[in-house]
């Protein structure tokens, strides 16, 4: 008999015939190999932090269906290797197997658990369990002596019949007491006529009620709001400007801020005021971006330990945020659904060929796109294959379960993004980012990554072999089956590799601080370990660290000379069990899914991304929306994050707690990817956002400083929430709400989507606080 992984899971749950047994243990204990193979299959089978593939899964070792062939030996056979390939490098998909395979084993060995409980049997076991289940009592206690099988049920009993007490309490179960006889058990009671008729009378009273204030809150019996002019003059003319700027620079700031600032702020010295902008705004709208505005060509930013950014490296990509048009919204392809079959990479993994360039050359220019030149089976082969229907090339892992990817493609000065799906091979090198709503799990050399939604990462390979994880933007979960696995790790200002304890997880973390003003955002990064001791070998001396379980270290961006170790603490819920995804958000990565999947399978995924991503951000569900804004943000792209902030028409208008999140999601984080990407920012919000306000919701999304609290900026902030733009209005709500923190049922007393006149109490109320004086930080 042949030495294979289903032949070994036989002969460790002992089902094969003597001789066979005994010929496969010689044969076992002659292979180290085997050895090892058995050792490991006990570790994951017994490991508890081992995650397990979801049972709605899709692909060749994720699907049940899969599974289930290759135990009952019905797997195709042109199937069969890949199948056992995956499960070897896997130790989540080796545990499933084995583990099922157990299972059937146990029952093989023992029939007679499934025959079915004779009536003693069944009897025993209701007495068994009466307290801990709800079961009938004439089912417990059986039917009564001299009953026949198909008697009619007796309409009225004087006592309910008592189920027998346990068997370790008979003796002490007290007599039953005699109950008020039933009058019926086939329905229920009958209801008086005039009862009938208040309980609808009320509802429909209910109902009445709810319409009316459902009317009142739309508006209908409201007149129609006043002009602007009416307003200003109600507010008592044109707001004062306060003596100092907000979030602006002190006298000589000329000095110390790069070239680039201007940009953002202004084209000629430090920013205005909120005041300013606020009077100037109608009158004097501000113009176009020029070239004198942008960041400067040469100028690329830089992440902590010199390595590019992610804009450095993926090039210009506000080719994703265009607006689509009436012509691109009539040719968007058909996203009915389409069967993805069993083994398939959903469809979008396989025959990927280039895409056309981001920015295409002229026409007429001699110059061709980058599918029509000479090496696309190159590009192509980085996109995941050697070439049309070539064989993946040497990995350094691939994608295992649970979502997609993006791949990051770059030809030249030109980058696109392709996506891909299980089983597809992972190489060194490679840029992906997680799209929002889905946690895909990356097996790396027997590592097990969890990625987690919003986060951007790099693959490498280290000198020795050892995978290398470089943590750009967002949140990892390592762990492996074996404890001496190695990884590398990069996030902000830490790096080196764990030599140990990866069997008992270890998370990264790099995000940015949101900080008010003008100033860099500050950046932290974490990694700790969650479960066990960790053995870390940092890059920069090469000296060993224990780090202790639930504790690690800690690296700030204010501070980039210096890593922190952490105590022991709380380990983070995402370390743990993953993040928590909003539905919403869910049913609409589902559907970016579906979509993609419903491609035709000759089409170039890089393009029909786009087409599903500019679908998704003008379909009527504002998740959807929301998804394809926060999706384009990650690539670099902020217009249409902008313009869904920016909407307020009916049925695009977002609730507050979506645009806190969408903006969150966003805008602070293109303020904090560096210079070039808040310059393009302000360009989205001068293309998107309301006329004339670009500079002032730059300003307004940065925050105020303290010293533009001292100078009367809170007075501006406060004046700003009686602003015709509901996007302004919410910024104003947002900066006082972070300055003064109030309670929660004090921050409710102000709603920027609510009619003029429910807005006016509001607005009063800040300004009595900041009569007050009271429009300061607590810290």
């Amino acid at each position: 008999m042949r030495l294979t992984l289903r032949t070994l899971l036989a002969w460790m749950d002992g089902v094969l015939p003597p001789d066979e047994q005994a010929h496969l243990g010689e044969k076992v204990e002659g292979s180290p190999m085997a050895c090892q193979l058995v050792a490991r299959i006990g570790a994951c089978v017994g490991n508890p932090h081992l995650s397990t593939p979801r049972i709605n899964g899709k692909g060749l070792a994720v699907d049940p269906d899969s599974v289930a062939e290759y135990l009952d030996n019905t797997l195709a056979p042109d199937r069969l290797e890949a199948f056992e390939t995956i499960c070897l490098e896997s130790d989540m998909h080796l545990a499933e197997v084995a583990a099922c395979h157990a299972i059937l084993a146990e029952v093989a060995k023992h029939p007679e658990v499934l025959l079915p409980l004779n009536a003693s049997h069944r009897r025993q076991l209701l007495e068994a369990m009466r307290h801990r289940v709800a079961a009938h009592p004439e089912v417990i206690a059986g039917q009564p002596p001299g009953g026949r099988a198909g008697a009619p049920r007796r309409p009225e009993v004087t006592q309910p019949v008592q189920a027998p007490a346990p068997f370790d309490t008979r003796e002490r179960a007290p007599a039953p007491t005699p109950q008020r006889p039933v009058a019926s058990v086939d329905g229920p009671p009958s209801r008086t006529p005039w009862g009938a008729w208040a309980l609808a009378g009320s509802a429909l009273l209910l109902l009445a009620v709810l319409a009316a204030l459902l009317a009142q809150s739309a508006g209908l019996f409201r007149a129609a709001p006043r002009s602007r002019e009416a307003v200003a003059h109600l507010d008592g003319g044109q707001v004062p400007a306060p003596p100092g700027p907000i979030g602006g620079e002190p006298a000589a700031a000329e000095n110390v801020a790069p070239p680039a600032d201007a940009a953002i702020a202004a084209a000629a010295g430090a920013p205005r005021g909120l005041a300013e902008l606020l009077a100037a705004a109608d009158a004097d709208p501000l113009p176009p971006v020029g070239p004198a505005d942008g960041a400067p060509a040469g100028d690329t930013d830089t992440v902590d330990g010199g390595a590019p950014t992610f804009e450095a490296a993926l090039g210009p990509v506000d080719f994703a945020g265009a607006d689509p048009g009436p012509e691109a919204e009539a040719t968007m392809p058909d996203p009915g659904p389409r069967k993805v079959r069993a083994g398939e990479a959903l469809a979008i993994a396989a025959g990927v060929r280039p895409r056309k360039p981001i920015n295409p050359p002229p026409r007429g220019g001699g110059g061709e796109g980058i599918a029509a030149k000479d090496g696309g089976d190159d590009l192509a082969a980085a996109v995941g294959l050697e070439g049309d229907g070539g064989t993946a090339a040497e990995s350094l892992g691939f994608v295992a379960a649970d979502g997609l990817l993006l791949r990051a493609v770059a030809a030249g000065d030109r980058a696109w993004w392709v996506p891909i799906g299980v089983g597809t091979p992972l190489h060194s090198g490679e840029t992906l980012i997680v799209p929002p709503g889905m946690q895909p799990e990356l097996n790396l050399a027997g590592v097990s990554l969890r990625v987690l939604p919003r986060s951007l990462i790099t693959l490498e390979t280290a000198a020795d072999g050892t995978p290398r994880v470089w943590v750009v933007e967002g949140r990892v979960v390592a762990r492996a089956a074996r404890g001496e696995t190695r990884l590398g790790i990069v996030a902000g200002g830490i790096a080196g590799t764990v030599t140990a304890g990866l069997d008992g997880a270890v998370t990264a973390e790099r995000a940015a601080v949101w900080s008010p003003g003008l100033g860099e955002v500050p950046v932290v990064a974490e990694v700790i370990a969650v479960g066990r001791l960790v053995r870390w070998i940092p890059d920069a001396d090469g000296a060993a660290v224990d780090l202790p379980a639930r504790g690690g270290l800690r690296w700030e961006s204010t501070a980039p000379r210096q890593t922190v170790s952490l105590p022991p603490g709380r380990v983070p819920p995402w370390g743990i069990g993953g993040e928590r995804i909003d539905p919403l958000a869910r049913n609409a990565a589902e559907t970016f899914t579906a979509r993609l999947a419903a491609l035709p399978p000759e089409s170039d995924p890089a393009a029909g991304l786009d087409d599903v991503t500019l679908a998704l951000a003008i379909d009527r569900r504002v998740e959807n929306r929301v998804f394809a804004a926060t999706l384009l943000a990650l690539e670099g792209s902020y217009e249409m994050a902008v313009e869904v902030l920016c909407a307020e028409g009916p049925g695009k208008r977002l609730e507050g707690r979506q645009w806190q999140a969408l903006e969150a999601a966003t805008i602070s984080l293109a303020l904090a990817r560096g210079v070039e990407s808040a310059a393009r920012l302000r360009k989205a919000w001068e293309d998107r956002g309301p006329p004339g306000r670009a500079e002032l919701l730059m300003a307004m999304a940065r925050g105020p400083e303290d010293a533009d609290l001292a100078a009367g900026a809170g007075a501006t902030l406060v004046e700003a929430l009686a602003s015709t733009e509901l996007v302004v209005r919410r910024y104003a709500l947002k900066n006082l709400v972070d300055i003064v923190d109030p309670s929660v049922f004090d921050s409710a007393r102000f709603r920027p989507d609510a009619p003029e006149e429910a807005r006016r109490d509001g607005v009063a109320w800040w300004r009595s606080l900041q009569e007050k004086g009271l429009i300061r930080r607590s810290r």
